[in-house]
């Protein structure tokens, strides 16, 4: 069944209560888990075979790649997404992530 779109209303209109509020900061981490493990399969190089999600992230921070602002972007989300328990930093060579968890 396909979902019904939230009817929208301007935001001046809208009070929002405790319950809203919860229900708003799981979405925001529900889009914020996507969009870093979204940026891991997409900047990163996969290592290991297909069914190891294990990811090079050295090419997300190399600054002669990706602007100083783009680096401290995706070094912040590695960070959030490390917080979040999404990804896992590998002993000894910590540049290695597995993502353990699709949101």
């Amino acid at each position: 069944m396909p979902r019904i779109a939230p009817q929208l209303t301007p935001a001046k209109h809208r009070r929002p209560t405790a319950n809203g509020l919860a229900h708003l900061a799981t979405t925001m981490a529900r889009i914020a888990d996507r969009a870093v493990i979204g940026d891991i399969e997409g900047e990163a190089v996969r290592v290991g075979d297909s069914h190891d999600r294990c990811y090079d992230v050295r090419p997300m921070l190399d600054q002669h790649e990706h602007s100083a602002e783009s680096v401290d972007m995706f070094s912040e989300a590695l960070a959030y997404a490390i917080t979040r328990g999404l990804v896992v930093p590998s002993e000894g060579t910590p540049w290695l992530v597995r993502i353990v968890t699709r949101p």
